[in-house]
């Protein structure tokens, strides 16, 4: 016996729902402004995402060695570019975006 699910309308066999054949998962591709919009509503509160081709990846945790590169990094940025630049550093969120 079949039944049809109250929640997804998706018939229902021994409680697993079934899929049609030609229903398979879709990946959605995301545009800069819609991850925009994302980060500004906190979907990615307390996280670390970037965007890529499309894809919002979570990214893994920064480790000590990394976090010390970058500062020296932005130092030495800091020291041949001289004053009238700007130099952004590895954890710059979607929040602190310039346009």
């Amino acid at each position: 016996m079949q039944v049809v699910s109250k929640v997804s309308g998706l018939p229902r066999k021994n409680g697993k729902r079934i899929l049609p054949p030609n229903r398979e998962p879709k990946s959605f591709r995301w545009n800069v402004e819609q991850y925009y919009q994302m980060y500004d509503l906190g979907f990615f509160q307390g996280r670390r995402v970037e965007l890529i081709r499309g894809e919002i990846v979570e990214m893994s945790p920064m480790k000590s060695t990394h976090m010390v590169a970058i500062q020296l990094m932005n130092e030495v940025l800091r020291v041949v570019f001289g004053k009238g630049y700007m130099i952004f550093d590895a954890d710059a969120s979607p929040s602190k975006r310039y346009k």
